[in-house]
C-alpha cells in the first residue's frame, strides 16, 4: 500500500494546477468590472482580447521551451521552481500594472510560467507516483485545475463590490498564493528518480526511491527492482532517441501526430473558450443585467463545470475515449445551436457605443432563461466529455520514444489556438453575435463526424496494442475497423476468478519441460526477449492434462537482446558471429576476436552486466512477490532470445542458488504480461503468396465409434480453453482470432449411410480462390490419435469443394483490423461410404451443388 509520503509528494505539486485553473478563469470576470474598464479607459474589444490572450502567447512559448530544453537539462524539480517563480513574477507585475503595456507584459511572463507548469507538474507526478496510484494522482491535478477556475469566478464576484482598482488587483494578486506555496513546497520534494538516472546519478536515484517506497531502506527489494526498471527504460530510450519535431510532422508517425494535435485543436473549436474567458459577456448578452448578476451566473457556471468533471475520475475507462468525444461534440453542438437560434429569433441586438458591446433584449424572460440554461448544459456536456479526454487521449496514442515531444506539441497547439480565439472572440461576440454560436455548433458537429471516422479507441489498450492500430497498411477509416473502435484490450485473454490460465503453449515449447512436475509445483517463467523481460509465476494445477495458472501478477522491464545488440554494434559496428543470437548464446564460452582485436570476457562484460543486473533485480522482485503471496518458487525457466544466453544462465545460477534454473534448447517463446491476465503471442513468420487463400476449416465434433478404420479430417476449431488442449492453439491471420489447429475430427459410418460434415472457410476478396481442399485422413489403429500429424494417420484422398458457382451475395462479408475484406463461408460435404468407394456432394445453405472431385 502506498505510504502517506507518496500521496504528499504526488499531490503537493497540484497547487500548480490550482494556479493554472485560477488564471484560466481570472479574466472572465475582471473584463466585465467597471472598475477595470474605467481604470484602463475602456479598452477596445481587440485590446481586451490582447490582454486575455497575452498569457496564452507566453504559455505557448513556455510549453515548447520546457519540452525541448528545460525539462531534461534542469531537471523536473528545478524546472517547476523556475515555472512557479515566473508565474509569481508575472502575477506581481500584472497586479501592480498602471497601464496596458505593463499588464500585457506581466501576463506574458505569467504565461511562460503557466506553460511550464502545465506540462511539468503532470510529468513530475507520473515519475514520482507508483503505477497503482498514478492515475488517481493525475486526476487530482485535473480537479485542482477546475477548482482553481471555480475559485477565480467567485473571488471576482466578491471583489466586484469593492470600489477602485482593488476590485481587479486583488483577484490577480491572490493567484500568487498558489504559486508561492508550490515554490516553497518543491524545496522539500525530491527530484524525479527517472531524471537522476538520465544524468547517471544512480546513487541519488536509489536514495529517492528508498525515501518514496521503503522509508529510506536502500536494500529494499522493491526499491532495487524499481531502479533496475528505470535504468533499463532509460537505456532503451538512449538507444532509440526521440524523433525531431520535423520527423513527427512529416515522418512515418505523422498520422498519430495529426490525430493528437487534432484532439487539442477540436477541443478549442468546441467554443469552450467563449465560456472560460468571456462567459460574463455571454450572460450579459443572454439578458442578465448588471455586473454582479453576470458574475454570479459565471460563478454558478464554475460549479457546474466542477461537478460535471468529477465522474470522469471513476468512469472514464468504462466510457472509453471515442464515445465521449462523439457524444460530447453532438451535445455541445445542439447547445450552441439553440443559443444562437434563440439570440437570432427571440433577441433584439442593442449596441452600446461606450462599452462597444452588443447585448440582446429578449422577447420574454423564458427565452432569456432558456439561453442561460443551455449555456450551463453546454458546460456540463463539456465537463463530462472533452474536459478530461482531450488531455488523456494524446499521450495514450503516442509510442514511447515520441511521447515527450509529441505531447509538448499537442499542448502547444492548445495554447496557440486559444491565443487567437482569446484575441478575436470579443470582437466576434459583438460583431456577429448570434452567428458565432451557430459557427461553433457546426464545428462541434464536424468534430463528432471526424472523430467517428478517423480516431481509434485507446481506453484499456496497452502501448503495444496501440502500435497495432497504427501499423502500416491498416485502414485509416477507423469506423470500419471493429477492433479500432472497441473499448478494452485487442488481444484475447481470460479472467477466471482472479486466476489466469495459460491459454496457449507453442509447439514443442519450453514449458514442456514441466510436464514431469507434480501438482503444486511453482515456477517463474523469465522471458528475456528482444527488448523486454517479462516474468510470470505459475503453479501446476494438473499434470495430465497439463493445467497451469498464474499465482501472482506478472511483471517486467525494458531490457533484453535489443539493447545488447545496440551496445555491441555501437562498439564494433558488425557482429563477428554472423548473428547477434550466436553472440548472446556463446558469450563467455570462449574469448572472442572482434575486428582483429582480442577481447577478454571482462571487456565485453561491461556490455552484458547492466542488463544482467536489471534481470536479476526483476527476478528477485518477482520471487519475493510470490513468497508474500504464500508460494515457494522451486524453479526459474528461461525462455526467449536472450533467455538462451549461457552467460545469463550462469549468472542466475549463481544469484539464485536455492532455485533450479531451467534453460530448454528451444526457448524462443514470446510472452506478453499485463496486469491481471496472461497473454501468449505465438510467432508464425507466415508470408502468404499472392493468390493463396488464408483459410481455416473445422469439422463438427463427432464422437468416434468402433470400426475397422477411422476416417476424419484435420480440424481448426475456434479455440475453447475449457475443451481444447493449449498445445494446439494457433493464430488465424485473416480473421485474427485463435484456432485449435492440427486436431483430428474423426467420423465413421455404417455402409450406405450418408454423413454430413460442416466446414468453414475464409476467402480474401482481392485474390482468394473459392476452391477449398480438404485432406481425408485414415487411421488403422484401435484408438484414433488427437494429433493430425500423428504417425499412425495417413491420407486417403484430397477433396476439392468448388464454390465458384455459389452466388457471392450469399457469402457473409467481413473486414479485419488491417482493412482486408474477406468472405466467411460455411458449407457442408455429404459423404456416402459404400464398400471400398466414397461419394461426396457439396451442399451450401441446403442447396446441392453437385459432386465433388476427390484425388486419391
Amino acid at each position: 500500500m502506498p505510504s502517506k509520503e507518496i500521496y504528499f509528494y504526488g499531490i503537493a505539486p497540484c497547487t500548480g494546477g490550482l494556479a493554472f485553473g485560477y488564471d484560466t478563469g481570472s479574466m472572465s470576470g475582471i473584463l466585465a468590472m467597471h472598475q477595470f474598464l474605467e481604470y484602463f479607459d475602456h479598452p477596445s474589444n481587440f485590446l481586451q482580447g490582447g490582454i486575455t490572450s497575452a498569457i496564452l502567447a507566453g504559455a505557448f512559448a513556455g510549453s515548447l521551451l520546457t519540452g525541448a530544453f528545460l525539462a531534461d537539462r534542469l531537471g523536473r524539480k528545478k524546472t517547476i521552481l523556475l515555472g512557479s517563480a515566473l508565474f509569481t513574477i508575472g502575477c506581481a507585475v500584472s497586479c501592480a500594472a498602471n497601464n496596458v503595456q505593463a499588464l500585457v507584459s506581466g501576463r506574458v511572463i505569467n504565461g511562460l510560467g503557466n506553460g511550464c507548469l502545465a506540462m511539468m507538474v503532470p510529468l513530475y507526478q507520473s515519475e514520482i507516483a507508483p503505477r497503482e496510484i498514478r492515475g488517481r494522482i493525475i486526476s487530482v491535478q485535473q480537479c485542482f485545475i477546475n477548482f482553481g477556475i471555480l475559485i477565480a469566478f467567485w473571488i471576482q464576484f466578491g471583489t466586484s463590490y469593492i470600489q477602485g482598482s482593488a476590485a481587479w488587483r486583488i483577484p490577480m494578486g491572490l493567484q500568487m498564493i498558489a504559486t508561492v506555496t508550490l515554490h516553497i513546497s518543491m524545496y522539500f520534494l525530491p527530484e524525479s528518480p527517472r531524471w537522476l538516472v538520465q544524468q547517471d546519478r544512480h546513487q541519488e536515484a536509489l536514495g529517492v526511491l528508498a525515501k518514496l517506497h521503503s522509508g529510506g531502506n536502500l536494500d529494499d527489494t522493491y526499491v532495487l527492482s524499481e531502479l533496475g526498471e528505470i535504468r533499463a527504460k532509460i537505456a532503451l530510450e538512449k538507444l532509440y532517441p526521440a524523433p525531431s519535431y520535423f520527423q513527427l510532422l512529416f515522418g512515418s508517425e505523422r498520422r498519430r501526430m495529426y490525430i493528437g494535435i487534432g484532439v487539442q485543436l477540436w477541443q478549442s473549436l468546441t467554443g469552450i473558450n467563449v465560456i472560460m474567458y468571456y462567459a460574463v459577456f455571454l450572460f450579459q448578452q443572454a439578458g442578465i443585467t448588471g455586473t454582479a448578476g453576470s458574475l454570479l451566473a459565471n460563478g454558478i457556471q464554475g460549479v457546474v463545470l466542477n461537478l460535471s468533471t468529477l465522474p470522469n475520475m471513476y468512469y472514464m475507462d468504462k466510457w472509453g475515449r471515442r464515445n465521449p468525444m462523439i457524444i460530447g461534440g453532438i451535445g455541445m453542438g445542439v447547445s450552441m445551436m439553440i443559443i444562437g437560434v434563440l439570440m437570432k429569433t427571440q433577441g433584439d441586438p442593442i449596441y452600446d457605443s461606450l462599452t462597444q458591446k452588443t447585448n440582446f433584449a429578449f422577447a420574454s424572460d423564458a427565452a432569456s432563461r432558456t439561453t442561460i440554461a443551455f449555456v450551463y448544459i453546454y458546460v456540463a456536456v463539456f465537463g463530462l466529455t472533452w474536459a478530461c479526454v482531450a488531455w488523456v487521449y494524446p499521450p495514450e496514442i503516442f509510442s514511447m520514444n515520441m511521447r515527450g515531444r509529441a505531447t509538448s506539441m499537442t499542448t502547444a497547439t492548445n495554447w496557440f489556438v486559444n491565443f487567437w480565439f482569446a484575441l478575436y472572440i470579443p470582437t466576434a461576440m459583438n460583431k456577429i453575435s448570434w452567428a458565432l454560436y451557430i459557427i461553433f455548433a457546426g464545428l462541434c458537429y464536424l468534430m463528432a463526424i471526424v472523430i467517428y471516422l478517423f480516431y481509434p479507441e485507446s481506453a484499456g489498450k496497452t502501448l503495444e496494442e496501440m502500435d497495432l492500430l497504427f501499423q502500416k497498411g491498416r485502414t485509416q477509416w477507423v469506423f470500419r475497423d471493429k477492433e479500432a473502435t472497441m473499448i478494452g484490450s485487442l488481444l484475447e485473454h481470460d479472467l477466471l476468478t482472479g486466476e489466469v490460465l495459460v491459454s496457449a503453449l507453442a509447439k514443442g515449447s519450453a514449458l514442456g519441460v514441466h510436464i514431469e512436475d507434480k501438482n503444486g509445483d511453482t515456477f517463474v517463467v523469465c522471458d528475456a526477449g528482444g527488448g523486454t523481460v517479462d516474468l510470470i509465476t505459475y503453479q501446476v494445477r494438473s499434470v495430465e492434462p497439463l493445467d497451469l495458472y498464474e499465482v501472482v501478477q506478472g511483471d517486467g522491464g525494458i531490457c533484453g537482446a535489443a539493447i545488447l545488440d545496440k551496445a555491441f554494434r555501437s562498439l564494433h559496428q558488425t557482429s563477428p558471429w554472423g548473428s547477434m543470437v550466436a553472440a548472446i548464446s556463446e558469450f563467455q564460452v570462449y574469448d572472442a576476436v572482434l575486428l582483429g582485436k582480442q577481447h577478454k570476457i571482462v571487456d565485453i562484460a561491461t556490455i552484458f552486466d547492466p542488463i544482467i543486473q536489471d534481470i536479476e533485480s526483476l527476478v528477485q522482485k518477482h520471487i519475493k512477490s510470490a513468497e508474500l503471496a504464500g508460494y515457494n518458487v522451486e524453479e526459474i525457466l528461461l525462455v526467449g532470445g536472450f533467455g538462451s544466453s549461457t552467460y545469463l544462465y550462469r549468472r542466475l545460477q549463481k544469484k539464485f542458488s536455492d532455485n533450479d534454473i531451467m534453460q530448454p534448447p528451444n526457448a524462443q517463446l514470446d510472452f506478453s504480461c499485463q496486469v491481471g491476465y496472461f497473454l501468449l503471442t505465438l510467432k508464425h513468420n507466415i508470408t502468404p503468396r499472392r493468390g493463396a487463400v488464408l483459410r481455416g476449416t473445422y469439422g463438427n465434433a463427432i464422437t468416434s465409434r468402433k470400426a475397422r478404420r477411422h476416417y476424419g479430417v484435420a480440424a481448426r476449431h475456434t479455440f475453447d480453453p475449457k475443451r481444447h488442449p493449449v498445445t494446439c492453439k494457433e493464430w488465424e491471420l485473416m480473421q485474427e482470432c485463435w484456432k485449435e489447429a492440427n486436431r483430428m475430427s474423426w467420423f465413421v459410418s455404417k455402409d450406405g449411410k450418408k454423413i454430413s460434415l460442416g466446414f468453414y472457410g475464409v476467402v480474401d476478396v482481392r485474390f482468394g480462390s473459392f476452391v477449398f481442399k480438404t485432406e481425408l485422413l485414415c487411421c488403422n489403429d484401435e484408438s484414433s490419435p488427437e494429433d493430425g500429424e500423428h504417425s499412425s494417420t495417413f491420407p486417403l484422398c484430397t477433396v476439392e469443394a468448388d464454390l465458384t458457382k455459389v452466388p457471392k451475395g450469399l457469402f457473409s462479408l467481413a473486414t479485419n483490423s488491417k482493412g482486408v475484406q474477406y468472405y466467411k463461408i460455411s458449407y457442408e460435404l455429404e459423404m456416402t461410404f459404400k464398400s471400398a468407394s466414397i461419394f461426396f456432394e457439396l451442399v451450401f445453405e441446403g442447396i446441392s451443388y453437385g459432386s465433388v472431385r476427390a484425388k486419391y
